[in-house]
């Protein structure tokens, strides 16, 4: 943080007032180690009875990110059915 406060006044501005406001929408990029890069969408959705929780809604951003969400989805139903993924049980 200290290397943010310093290179950038704008957040150095931003973090000495404490103006952070909560992204209710956006996009993010994960990277997962079979598939690469996913570009996700995202939206924060308040749960009415609770003023601590939300629920993130996560989709993909482009047809590159479905598609690779689509061979994710093949290839942990493939892990699954040979008992590899999520981990294989292990006999006591």
């Amino acid at each position: 943080m200290g290397e943010l406060v310093t290179s950038s006044d704008d957040f150095s501005r931003r973090w000495a007032v404490h103006d952070v406001k909560y992204h209710r929408t956006g996009r993010k990029v994960l990277r997962h180690r079979v598939v690469g890069d996913l570009d996700l969408g995202f939206e924060a959705l308040a749960l009415p009875d609770s003023t601590t929780l939300s629920l993130f809604v996560y989709y993909p951003a482009d047809e590159s990110t479905r598609e690779r969400l689509q061979l994710l989805e093949s290839w942990a139903a493939t892990e699954a059915r040979d008992g590899i993924w999520p981990h294989p049980v292990q006999p006591r």
